[in-house]
């Protein structure tokens, strides 16, 4: 007979043998999908996590710091011998910049400039490469590692601090120069600098660590001119006067004796001061020899600093870093071969179990915490999402089990996306996370059409086809963003990738395990209505 208006044809196909099979074995078809996804949960182990992908943008930076208290014409030709060196490794044709800045700025307005820099005086200094993204063939991070063994080998006295990311990275580590930063704090600079000095000893026999170096410059040498007090009040001086006779010697006397002198013709004003003619000290002796005045029955005269004051050289920290009030000193830490969830865990696990003395604290701060605490909000975005779309779904169906039915094609959705970065060995983070939220509003989507479908009985309208069809189409669509292409593509890896394993599982097994599920809820068809 015809076929009526209101009535289907039974499936046929390939597809229809296998959902007969399954729905004749519909408990062990929903039980076998469970412990799928309970497997799945395990590769969770076996994947890497990370805040953001790392992205090949061409550019990276090199911190240098030599011995302390090297003049800066010295590190000057330490950085020339580096340029040098880099131009060697990599093809001067691929290089489209390479920039050097040593030491700090001097002068007017040297402050703000001196806080932007992460120099700390003479003795360091850093590279910027910037290198062309077409013509290329070795990525920026296969640069890096062979940059720093280079340097290793042929400079050992120097500290070498590799940066790299780009701009994006720069701008969630919130300005980090490495992804692990071990911050220390004690009481004192010398309780915290050795407990310090104890951790970097520690974490670089971690596997996976490279550039393990404390941030902040600790033996800046310095002449401490310690004045004998009583031998000076014997020659008429003071500490005041010493102190600024020296500083007019190696400075100038507008720091400590202002003159602003008006010129009458055009009314502006200028600081006024005397200085050396020059004022670089070239000896000891010459510092020694400085002259001081004094006065005696046969008018003024001078006598040598030396004839007052002692001058000792000493080691003083060149930088001193405050964390909530308290000295802190931070251990940079890169990661190398290895993502970076798995090393900061082994890093926190290693000065955890470290003992220090009274007062000495230990945080893990930069962009592992962050990635930690975005993690978890991510988490709870994720079933977040998944309880509002049950909610709605709820009102719309009015039953609590047809949405239940429906979310099922979450955990199978999820269960793809584990799979897939397990076997891509990509990494989670930022970006296949949100992969997998766009996942799970396509999933959803299309087990409400099965659902509904199965509610109206197949009415006409849009077949069931059409939603593996869109899966599908989603699918192709994000193949080229799964795979790197060209530098500077990693950032949508990993979206991509959630989605592709997300949506092929999940549409695959819903058509399944929706059906089978449906007829162990709702066994019996409800009569129509005359």
């Amino acid at each position: 007979r015809e076929q009526g208006p209101d009535e289907l044809s039974e499936p046929t196909g390939r597809f229809a043998d296998l959902l007969k099979a399954a729905m004749q074995m519909r408990l062990p078809v929903v039980l076998g999908s469970l412990a799928m996804f309970a497997l799945s949960l395990f590769l969770y182990l076996g994947i890497g996590t990370e805040l953001f992908p790392d992205v090949d943008a061409g550019v990276f930076e090199v911190r240098v710091k030599t011995t302390h208290g090297t003049r800066i014409e010295e590190t000057e030709k330490l950085v020339m011998k580096l340029e040098d060196l880099i131009k060697e490794i990599i093809p001067e044709k691929e290089i489209e910049a390479l920039m050097a800045n040593i030491g700090l700025p001097t002068g007017k307005g040297a402050g703000f400039s001196t806080m932007l820099s992460p120099n700390s005086g003479p003795d360091t200094a850093f590279l910027v490469v910037t290198l062309h993204l077409e013509g290329r063939k070795t990525s920026t991070r296969e640069y890096v590692k062979i940059l720093r063994k280079a340097f290793a080998e042929k400079f050992p006295q120097e500290q070498f601090l590799f940066v790299s990311g780009g701009i994006i990275n720069a701008a969630l580590n919130e300005g980090a120069a490495t992804p692990i930063n071990v911050q220390v704090s004690a009481g004192t600079t010398a309780a915290t600098r050795k407990a310090a000095e104890r951790v970097v000893e520690r974490v670089r026999k971690i596997d996976n660590t490279a550039d393990v170096q404390i941030a902040q410059a600790l033996d800046y040498p310095q002449f401490d001119v310690r004045v004998d007090r009583t031998r000076a009040a014997y020659f008429g001086l003071s500490q005041k006067t010493i102190a600024e006779n020296i500083s007019t010697a190696l400075t100038s006397s507008i720091g400590h004796a202002e003159n602003i002198w008006v010129d009458p013709k055009t009314g502006v004003d200028f600081y006024m001061g005397v200085q050396y003619k020059d004022n670089e000290v070239r000896s000891l002796d010459e510092l020694r020899n400085l002259p001081l005045p004094m006065e005696t029955e046969g008018g003024p005269t001078t006598i040598p600093l030396s004839e007052v004051a002692d001058i000792v050289r000493v080691n003083i920290p060149g930088e001193i870093a405050h964390y909530n009030l308290s000295r802190v000193n931070d251990v940079y830490v890169n990661v190398v071969g290895h993502d970076l969830g798995s090393v900061a865990r082994d890093v926190e696990k290693a000065v955890a179990e470290m003992e220090f003395a009274p007062g000495v604290a230990t945080t893990l701060r930069g962009p592992v915490a962050k990635m930690k605490t975005d993690a978890r909000s991510l988490g709870w975005g994720l079933l977040t999402a998944v309880i509002l779309v049950y909610l709605i779904m709820m009102a719309q169906f009015r039953s609590m089990v047809d949405p239940l039915i429906i979310i099922l094609a979450v955990p199978l959705g999820l269960t793809g996306v584990l799979g897939i970065l397990w076997l891509t060995d990509t990494t989670i983070n930022i970006q296949s996370m949100m992969g997998t939220l766009m996942m799970i509003g396509v999933v959803v989507n299309n087990s409400i059409l099965l659902v509904d479908f199965a509610n109206h009985l197949r009415e006409r309208g849009i077949d069931s086809a059409k939603a593996a069809w869109m899966a599908f189409v989603l699918v192709a669509s994000m193949l080229p963003l799964s795979m790197n292409l060209a530098p500077g593509s990693e950032a949508m890896i990993p979206l991509a990738r959630a989605l592709i394993g997300g949506m092929l599982v999940s549409t695959f097994l819903t058509l399944f395990l929706v059906p089978c599920v449906y007829a162990i809820v709702k066994p019996n068809p409800q009569p129509a209505a005359a």
